[in-house]
C-alpha cells in the first residue's frame, strides 16, 4: 500500500510541475491569459489534456500510440533539445559565464574543462548519439508497425511540437 501510494503522490506531483511549466509558457506569451485565474487554467488544461488522453490512448491501440509518441519523442525530438539546448548554453550565454555561476555558489571549483566539454564534446556526443541511430531508424519501421500509423503517431506530433515551439519563439508578446 505505501509503495503504490508513494506511485501515486509521484505521479500528481509530476502532473504539477509539467501543467505549471505548460501553463506559465502560455501566460508569458499571451496577454488574455495573464488575466484569468491560475485554478481556471489549470482546470482548462486539465480538460483538454483529459479529452485528448481519452480520444488518443484509452482505445483499443492506445498503447500502441503511446508507444509509438514516446520513441520518436524520445529518439528524435529529445536529442536535438538537448543538444540545441548545450550549444546554446555553451556558445550562447557563455560557458565561462555558467561555469563562473557554478563556482561562485560551491565549495568544489569548475576547471577551464568545463568550457571544453559545454561547447564541444558534450554537443558532439549527443550528436555522435543520434546520428549513429539514425540509420536503423530510418531502413526499418519501429517495432513493425505500419508506415501511415508511425506518421501519424510519431512524426506528425514530434513535426507539431518542433512547429507549434518555433511560433511561439519567433512571435512577439
Amino acid at each position: 500500500i505505501l509503495f503504490f501510494g508513494a506511485i501515486l503522490t509521484l505521479a500528481v506531483d509530476s502532473m504539477f510541475a509539467l501543467l505549471e511549466t505548460i501553463i506559465m509558457t502560455f501566460k508569458n506569451q499571451f496577454k488574455r491569459l495573464q488575466k484569468m485565474s491560475a485554478q481556471k487554467l489549470v482546470g482548462i488544461f486539465c480538460v483538454i489534456f483529459a479529452v485528448w488522453s481519452v480520444v488518443g490512448f484509452a482505445t483499443g491501440n492506445g498503447l500502441y500510440r503511446l508507444d509509438a509518441i514516446d520513441h520518436f519523442f524520445f529518439s528524435h525530438l529529445f536529442y536535438w533539445a538537448v543538444t540545441l539546448q548545450v550549444i546554446l548554453f555553451g556558445w550562447v550565454y557563455g560557458a565561462e559565464k555558467i561555469r563562473g555561476i557554478i563556482n561562485s555558489v560551491s565549495s568544489y571549483q569548475i576547471g577551464s574543462w568545463f568550457n571544453v566539454v559545454l561547447k564541444y564534446l558534450a554537443p558532439a556526443t549527443f550528436l555522435y548519439l543520434y546520428l549513429n541511430a539514425l540509420p536503423k531508424e530510418l531502413s526499418e519501421n519501429y517495432e513493425g508497425y505500419p508506415t501511415e500509423f508511425l506518421f501519424r503517431w510519431g512524426w506528425l506530433p514530434v513535426l507539431l511540437v518542433i512547429g507549434f515551439s518555433l511560433i511561439m519563439a519567433m512571435r512577439k508578446k
